[in-house]
């Protein structure tokens, strides 16, 4: 199932999105725009903006709020990405030079930091709004999940509820913010509010552990950078986490011996890629990703019907099938 097909529905909507992200793009420093509007044009699902309209319109209609919320969800995920692949050293990302490897970390940090700032200079223009604090405590909680996740870089032995509890910080907070400030834009009760986050917080541990496969599964040409980039950044996700604990002590001690080597090879990663494989990484972490997705269908189990609200719960059945 296409992620973007089932969005279809709120096309219309989503073009004022993009129209509202143009706009923010604007700055007095021509480099911060052509360094954000390099990331911006890498494509994307706009994925986050779409839930905060979808949710939005399950409560009632799409008002301008609702529209430059979805824009300010957009941009932080943005200045998270541009973060990300400096903390990564990434050179590529979808298959397009990142931001530092064109202008370098310097300038793609500070441009990140203006963009932040700029964010939360919207927000806050008329006066403190319902989701200014719901987004300021997002933003904080993801950057904690950043630094968690180098806290635990090249460390084999990180546990299934510490990657739970990172991938919920660093993705799943931004897509449950992305549902509740739509929801509280459109005026909903605490009731829809409670089950739109909850419906976006299991959405997001979803779509997460889901690219963690696609790490694994997947070919260069369809996510855009190599199977086991994960692995050579360090990062240990829950394919890998559930193969060594379900591994023999030798060839648990043989994978992990690799992986914590200062450079991973191309072999290496492939020869961990296949134990993941043989001690049933892919199933297991399949099963886990399509029980959240479940739990956020669940979520909207007490909300009157709507196209939206049917959007909501093909998404969650169409993020574990993902191919990209």
């Amino acid at each position: 199932m296409d992620l973007n097909g089932i969005i279809e529905c709120i096309e219309p909507e989503m073009r004022q999105v993009e129209d509202s992200i143009l706009q923010q793009l604007g700055a007095p420093v021509p480099i911060i725009t052509d360094v954000f509007s390099h990331t911006i044009s890498a494509g994307g699902k706009r994925l986050r903006p779409a839930l905060c309209v979808l949710s939005a319109s399950a409560i009632g209609s799409v008002n301008d709020d609702v529209v430059t919320l979805g824009a300010q969800i957009e941009l932080i995920h943005t200045v998270t990405l541009v973060h990300d692949d400096i903390v990564d050293n990434a050179r590529t990302r979808r298959g397009k030079p990142t931001a530092n490897a064109k202008w370098g970390n310097e300038t793609s940090v500070l441009v990140g930091d203006y963009m932040f700032a700029r964010v939360f200079e919207s927000l806050t223009k008329d006066g403190a709004s319902p989701w200014t604090h719901l987004l300021a405590r997002t933003t904080s909680r993801m950057s904690e999940g950043e630094l968690q996740q180098v806290h635990f870089r090249g460390h084999p032995n990180l546990s299934e509820e510490q990657y739970l509890q990172l991938i919920q910080l660093k993705t799943a907070e931004l897509t449950s913010a992305a549902c509740q400030v739509g929801a509280m834009a459109a005026g909903a009760s605490a009731r829809q509010l409670s089950a739109l986050g909850s419906y976006g917080l299991n959405f997001g541990m979803a779509f997460q552990i889901t690219d963690d496969l696609l790490d694994v599964t997947s070919a260069v040409e369809i996510i855009g950078k190599p199977a086991g980039n994960d692995l050579k950044e360090g990062k240990v996700t829950l394919p890998f986490i559930h193969a060594l604990a379900v591994a023999d002590d030798d060839s648990r001690n043989r994978v992990c011996g690799m992986f914590t080597r200062s450079e991973l090879s191309a072999s290496n990663a492939a020869e961990i890629i296949a134990f993941i494989m043989a001690h049933g990484g892919i199933d297991y972490s399949r099963q886990v990703a399509l029980n959240y997705a479940n739990a956020a269908k669940e979520s909207l189990a007490d909300m009157d019907d709507s196209p939206a609200l049917d959007s909501l719960k093909k998404l969650a059945e169409a993020v574990v099938d993902r191919q990209m």
